[in-house]
């Protein structure tokens, strides 16, 4: 990843377990800029987290195909979180639970802008895929117009307890899901 987006200086990945599921999250910075716990560290961290531009979204999604193709789905980040800056822990070392803690502070729409999944959605065009989207949305927590007939349903925050959710939902409607 280091080589695929034009200017990171630094890349952390950890598996991230949320209300809105389980997913593998990489951070990453385009400085080597840190903050160490107790000296220049604020406790919410309010300004680590950057914003994702047009420019970056595309280079993202370039490297997740590229990933998709050489590793296993489960070693493919669900999401890509660009940091001003990494919290280190008294030790110099990279606060995970720092990191952990604070993604579980963000909101579903938060998480889902940094799965990649924002851009312009393809609206259901059936009966089945309308009903479909209504199921996810209950279930993921997400607006309806968040999900689009091209999206992934582990990658918009889905696990294996939700997609049981699903199942059982869809099953619930009428509809036969395997």
């Amino acid at each position: 990843m280091l080589e695929a987006i034009s200017g990171v200086k630094q890349v952390v990945v950890d598996v991230i377990k949320t209300e809105a599921g389980v997913n593998l999250a990489a951070y990453f910075n385009f400085s080597d800029e840190t903050r160490t716990a107790g000296v220049d560290l604020e406790p919410g961290m309010e300004d680590m987290y950057l914003d994702i531009d047009a420019a970056l979204e595309q280079q993202l999604a370039s490297v997740t195909g590229e990933l998709k193709v050489n590793l296993p789905g489960y070693m493919v980040p669900t999401l890509f979180i660009p940091v001003a800056y990494f919290p280190l822990n008294t030790s110099s070392k990279i606060d995970r639970k720092a990191l952990m803690a604070k993604t579980k502070t963000l909101e579903r729409e938060q998480l889902a802008r940094y799965a990649l999944v924002s851009g312009t959605k393809r609206a259901p065009e059936t009966p089945m895929e309308t009903r479909l989207q209504s199921i996810w949305s209950n279930i993921l927590g997400l607006e309806p117009e968040a999900i689009g007939r091209d999206d992934s349903f582990l990658g918009l925050g889905g696990d294996s307890i939700t997609a049981m959710q699903l199942v059982t939902e869809a099953r619930m409607q009428g509809m036969s899901v395997t």
